[in-house]
């Protein structure tokens, strides 16, 4: 079972950092130790981290385009990837790397696992650079939860792994209809205020139950 989360990023470079080294005495820490956060599972279609920063912010600048990247998070619980075992991180890259190319197979995208979230959830962030390489156009697709969710309700199927059923009548319902009627801006707004919905149901949900846990980290970008 995992657990999504989506935002545009129009800062890959900034958000790219984070994932690397963290904030504050953490990423103090790597610094002073030459290190970094990557676990096993990370993955780039770039040559490096370095290049896929600068391929993304690129091919915004060139399309004059705000967003850079989608971002995404698919967050596991404990009971199915332990953070302490290598090969369970190298899986949960492998589940990010599906997911990221489930959505955009035409688009470059960068993979950093991390074992160290809240709740020790082992989670995968994901970037896409926001271009299409077949259609020379801006990302369109799964750019809010509803999409979001239903693909990886159908990846985790594939992978033989628990999905979270929901209700049939998602919060985001109303919202969906109504976005495409609206300009480029409202439409960020209300993808970010229909995220925040989401999340905060999802944090309701994370306390302990015989049957399942959620787990979600909140993260700087």
């Amino acid at each position: 079972m995992s657990v999504t989360d989506v935002k545009s990023d129009y800062d890959v470079s900034a958000s790219v950092d984070y994932l690397l080294f963290g904030v504050g005495a953490k990423k103090e820490k790597h610094r002073a130790a030459g290190t970094n956060r990557l676990q096993p599972g990370f993955y780039c279609d770039a040559p490096s981290v370095e290049a896929f920063v600068t391929l993304a912010d690129a091919l915004a600048r060139e399309n004059s385009r705000k967003i850079q990247a989608q971002s995404y998070v698919l967050s596991f619980p404990p009971q199915e990837f332990d953070v302490t075992r290598q090969a369970d991180l190298q899986g949960v890259g492998d589940a990010g790397f599906l997911f990221a190319k489930k959505m955009h197979p035409n688009s470059p995208c960068l993979v950093v696992v991390h074992a160290d979230g809240i709740g020790r959830a082992a989670h995968a962030h994901i970037k896409v650079a926001n271009h299409n390489y077949v259609t020379g156009q801006a990302l369109r697709d799964y750019r809010v939860h509803w999409q979001v969710k239903k693909v990886n309700d159908e990846l985790m199927r594939d992978l033989g792994m628990h999905v979270l059923e929901t209700q049939s009548k998602q919060p985001t319902d109303d919202w969906v209809l109504r976005r495409t009627s609206l300009p480029e801006f409202e439409q960020q707004l209300g993808d970010l205020c229909a995220e925040a919905k989401v999340e905060a149901l999802a944090e309701t949900l994370t306390a302990p139950s015989p049957n399942m846990v959620l787990f979600t980290e909140h993260f700087v970008t």
